[in-house]
């Protein structure tokens, strides 16, 4: 039995964020929304910081756009790496996307020590 509900468990999502894809989510805090989910479409929309006021589409970089969406479909269930310039690797941090609602915030925030 307990082999059969570790087969069922889903594996976490592993999602990679290097130093380009900090630097656009950095913009697009500091420019335009704080807040991603996917548009019922499946386009990434971005909201502001009410969480309610839709302020535009994510439309270009593709794959971090892929990236983020993957975020936001896994939820609870990803691990999210980002590079740190000062440590020289990617280190793991700890976001959660709630209620499909990814905070750009927390990605470009510091990254915890461990």
């Amino acid at each position: 039995m307990e082999n059969e509900i570790n087969m069922n468990e889903k594996a976490k999502v592993l999602v990679f964020l290097d130093t380009e894809d900090l630097m656009r989510i950095r913009g697009t805090v500091d420019y335009d929304a704080v807040f991603a989910r996917i548009a019922k479409n499946g386009d990434l929309e971005l909201l502001r910081d009410d969480a309610q006021t839709v302020n535009g589409y994510a439309v270009c970089g593709e794959e971090r756009n892929a990236k983020l969406k993957s975020i936001i479909v896994a939820g609870e269930n990803v691990q999210i790496n980002v590079f740190s310039k000062k440590k020289g690797k990617f280190v793991p941090i700890d976001v959660k996307a709630e209620k499909g609602l990814l905070d750009l915030r927390k990605l470009i925030s510091k990254p915890n020590k461990k």
